[in-house]
């Protein structure tokens, strides 16, 4: 009885965790293009001023070109700060390492949950210690409480599970819902 117990517990487990990597995955990737517009712009709005420059070093084209450059920099300055101040890179690295590691612990919780060892809970307890640990570095990433409603969308959509709330399962990421567990995208 106790078993059939804990192999519901690795099953939500491994739900819980697909749920939190898909969304650091989601934020990592929203992360990812940002930082990559910020870095193509920081090389291309200053080496296409110095071409201009280089190659057009007198007349009304190069003084165009410099106050277009000058008017591009202001915006591409304030986006790369609005990045340091807010940790876009930081928080890139942390997605990318919470996405690995609860990936790991969705996989290892799957394998868990039909495991016939003789060990089955202490190997469980084992597990659960480094699932408590993964959930509170997750927690320090600032999870909102429409962060938890995707990750429980998605698990829900992965799993084909019913919400414990709606009682539905929902078909995708984009249907609506107005469900406060699973809804309100």
């Amino acid at each position: 009885m106790a078993n059939a117990h804990l192999i519901q517990k690795c099953k939500d487990k491994e739900l819980y965790a697909y749920g939190t990597a898909y969304l650091f995955e989601r934020r990592a990737n929203s992360l990812r293009w940002r930082l990559r517009i910020i870095t193509f712009l920081s090389l291309a709005v200053p080496l296409s001023m110095g071409g201009i420059a280089a190659a057009f070093s007198k007349g009304q084209l190069l003084e165009i070109a410099v106050t277009l450059g000058g008017g591009l920099s202001i915006p591409l300055f304030i986006l790369t700060l609005w990045s340091i101040v807010f940790r876009w890179e930081e928080r890139f690295s942390s997605s990318i390492q919470a996405m690995k590691n609860n990936n790991k612990l969705r996989n290892k919780w799957e394998k868990l949950a039909i495991c016939k060892d003789t060990d089955f809970e202490e190997k469980v307890n084992e597990l659960l210690a480094k699932d408590q640990d993964q959930e509170e570095q997750d927690r320090d990433q600032d999870i909102s409480k429409k962060d938890e409603r995707i990750m429980m969308r998605a698990s829900l959509i992965r799993y084909q599970k019913e919400c414990a709330i709606c009682n539905k399962i929902p078909k995708s990421m984009k249907e609506k819902s107005i469900c406060d567990t699973c809804g309100n995208l």
